[in-house]
């Protein structure tokens, strides 16, 4: 079924996949199954694959499994998580840099809500950031570049 939704996705215009391993297989010690699925969606797609971890879930062991498992399988990035058990943390993207020794990107995801945090989590290690406050983080941003005696644009239009 992943496969099928990944190809269709594809057809429809997608040219990045984020792809969510199976963890119960991962869990269960199933690990040629969860090197399949994405390896199939990697070869078939033809297009990047970010294989999305759900780090927070996962054992020491297990996170390193998975991250084996998606390099191998072709995965151009690994995935903090989607963010329904928790938000990323600088200590897991310090520990993917270790896992990953820069073999594939690391998509920083879940819990990005301020560019502080941002930069921190681009300093530990991440490649990419998923966030859906970059608006926020961007007038952030803008507003740290004025001098404090300059007129401030609001970007608002109010």
């Amino acid at each position: 079924m992943k496969l099928y939704e990944a190809l269709e996705a594809v057809d429809n215009g997608a040219t990045e996949l984020d792809v969510m391993i199976n963890l119960a297989q991962l869990k269960q010690g199933q690990t040629d199954s969860v090197y399949r699925s994405i390896a199939e969606i990697c070869e078939e797609s033809n297009v990047l694959v970010k294989a999305i971890l759900e780090t927070n879930v996962l054992t020491p062991d297990e996170l390193e499994l998975a991250v084996k498992l998606s390099i191998d399988a072709g995965a151009g990035y690994i995935m903090t998580g989607t963010g329904w058990n928790g938000g990323v943390t600088l200590e897991t993207v310090r520990h993917l840099k270790t896992l990953t020794k820069g073999q594939i990107g690391i998509k920083a995801a879940a819990g990005i809500q301020d560019l502080e945090f941002a930069i921190d989590l681009l300093t530990a290690g991440a490649t990419r950031l998923g966030t859906s406050y970059a608006i926020a983080m961007l007038r952030q941003y803008e507003a740290a570049k004025q001098p404090k005696d300059e007129p401030r644009l609001d970007p608002t239009g109010s």
